[in-house]
Order: structure tokens, then C-alpha cells, then sequence
């Protein structure tokens, strides 16, 4: 099983940011940003790596929103992904598509009007789902 970062990044309106993937597995559905974890690499550093790389911008990790197991097919070869989910907010840059082959579109969202079956993996439905029912919202 492999570690993996998703990474709900939140506004002050209480909207969360959703991307449509640009890449497979899962190419053209939503997803919040995140990847994998590097060797020894702490998951919140993973978090801000990623965020980094996919939407060009700095980000203070906050809230631990759970974890949950995605089924990863790619290229034929099915791995299971312990999918570790964060809450955030931008502290620097104007988030955009910085790597164009891994965020195809981008919108701001509440999340309780994401629609689940369009999200590429059970992990980030789920944490979307708790944040959709939560009265207090999330970082």
C-alpha cells in the first residue's frame, strides 16, 4: 500500500477547491490536489509539495480530515493507496493549472454541491461527504 496526500484547500467563503484530472488514472474526473508521498517524507510536507507543483502555490496545512484506501489502476496494474486527506487555505500565489498535464480544470466549490460520482477516488468522496454534512466546515 502506497501513501498518498489529497489536499482540500478551502476559501473564506467555504468553498473548496476541485480539479479535473489531466492525467490517468481517472483522467478528465474531480480530485482534490495531491500525490503521493516520497520516501520520508512527511505527509504534510507531501501536501505542500504537491500543492505546489499542481496549482503554483504556497499553502498552510490544517485540519486532518482522515484516511481512506483508493484502488489506483493504472497502466494495467491495480495498487491500493492509503489516501491521507488535509484541509488547507492558500497563504501565497493565485492558484492556477501550474502543471497543465496533471490539472486540466479547476473550480471553487461547496462541497456539498460536488457531485460524488464524478470524484475519481472513495477516499476523497468520503472526505468530501463528511465536510458536506459538517455543520462547522473545515481548517
Amino acid at each position: 500500500m502506497y501513501p498518498a496526500v489529497s489536499v482540500g484547500i478551502f476559501n473564506e467563503a467555504g468553498e473548496v477547491l476541485v480539479i479535473r484530472r489531466g492525467n490517468e488514472p481517472q483522467r478528465g474526473k474531480l480530485d482534490w490536489p495531491g500525490g503521493f508521498v516520497q520516501y520520508r517524507e512527511l505527509p504534510e510536507a507531501a501536501a505542500v509539495r504537491e500543492v505546489k507543483e499542481e496549482l503554483g502555490v504556497e499553502i498552510a496545512v490544517g485540519e486532518l480530515l482522515g484516511f481512506g484506501v483508493d484502488t489506483y489502476l493504472y497502466q494495467g496494474i491495480t495498487q491500493y493507496n492509503l489516501n491521507i486527506g488535509f484541509a488547507a487555505r492558500v497563504v501565497s500565489g493565485e492558484v492556477r493549472a501550474a502543471d497543465p498535464g496533471e490539472v486540466a480544470a479547476l473550480e471553487w466549490v461547496r462541497p456539498a454541491d460536488i457531485p460524488l460520482d464524478e470524484v475519481a477516488f472513495e477516499g476523497t468522496r468520503e472526505f468530501i461527504r463528511r465536510l458536506a454534512q459538517s455543520p462547522r466546515g473545515a481548517v
